[in-house]
């Protein structure tokens, strides 16, 4: 309440509450009706966000911040994120894993049915725990499906260039990925290898007069 009228556009602003406050008939002051019932879901956990940046806490807890919203609302929430992250403590709880959450988190603890079960980068539990493993590809296979606009975030990382080891253990993914996604059974899935990378014909032999 003691906020000053600066201080609550600044947070309004980093929270990208003003991308859509401008556009309503009061903007900041307008009437949204009971919990927000005029919004959108993306522009409530905007909001929300909003207040948390306002009180400006070292350590910020967020449990689910974007289960509720549209892609392009996710994308804006976790941009917000990013950049108030310098000088506090995040913690996300959620069970999305999206680019645009890799782009500032520096570290994932993985829970399976209750126990915390890997810590540590991307980049090192995509390569080494299963559980992770299985949950990113899965999410990555379902927003590859969707539109171009929905998807059109923040740049992937570059790809470094991939070890033997670690060759080996993407394969193992990719098979675990197509089981996970109830995609073929094995022998499918090598049948359609095959067809993406034809043995060569051998030419028929040529038989003389007397055979």
């Amino acid at each position: 309440p003691e906020a000053t009228e600066q201080e609550i556009i600044s947070a309004a602003r980093h929270a990208h509450v003003l991308d859509f406050s401008e556009q309503l008939p009061d903007g900041l002051q307008t009437w949204v009706g009971e919990k927000g019932g005029r919004l959108s879901g993306g522009q409530r956990q905007r909001i929300a966000l909003a207040r948390a940046f306002l009180s400006d806490p070292s350590i910020l807890i967020l449990d689910e911040a974007t289960s509720a919203v549209d892609a392009q609302s996710e994308i804006l929430i976790h941009q917000a994120l990013r950049d108030s992250a310098k000088g506090r403590t995040i913690f996300l709880i959620t069970h999305s894993v999206s680019p645009s959450i890799l782009d500032f988190v520096t570290r994932i603890a993985v829970m399976d049915q209750g126990k915390l079960i890997a810590v540590g980068p991307h980049e090192t539990l995509i390569l080494s725990c299963p559980v992770y493993q299985k949950l990113y590809q899965a999410q990555m296979h379902q927003r590859s499906r969707r539109s171009p606009v929905q998807t059109a975030s923040i740049e992937p990382p570059v790809e470094k260039p991939s070890t033997p080891k670690q060759e080996e253990l993407l394969a193992e993914m990719e098979d675990q990925e197509d089981a996970a996604l109830g995609d073929s059974s094995p022998a499918i899935l090598k049948m359609r290898r095959d067809e993406e990378n034809p043995p060569a014909k051998t030419p028929p032999k040529r038989r003389d007069a007397m055979g």
